[in-house]
């Protein structure tokens, strides 16, 4: 028997001990990674992402490398986590910050 219960974000959260199914999932599209509703989708339909990007399924399944090492896009990414009730990413320094200076 799976039970559920609503967190104040409003995401249903199992409480089973079993994962539930990720509600979105992210596919590669000109450069960047993009949030979309996990639902099936035809090759050339067209799906909107949480950024508001229109995206093209392609009729070949997109390759695993480089694809699926681009960044993701961080207007998906910010929705996402707040449609899922995950923490906002952190905030890293930039590169050569003042530890890693040199002179």
């Amino acid at each position: 028997m799976t039970v559920t219960a609503h967190v104040a974000a409003g995401v249903p959260m199992n409480l089973s001990g079993l994962t539930p199914p990720e509600p979105f999932r992210w596919f590669p599209y000109l450069g960047a990674r993009h949030a979309v509703p996990r639902r099936p989708v035809l090759p050339g339909a067209q799906i909107e992402s949480l950024c508001g990007d229109e995206l093209i399924v392609p009729n070949v399944e997109p390759p695993k490398y480089p694809d699926w090492l681009w960044p993701e896009c961080a207007a998906c990414d910010s929705r996402w986590r707040e449609k899922t009730g995950r923490s906002k990413r952190p905030q890293l320094p930039a590169p050569g910050g003042a530890r890693g200076a040199r002179p």
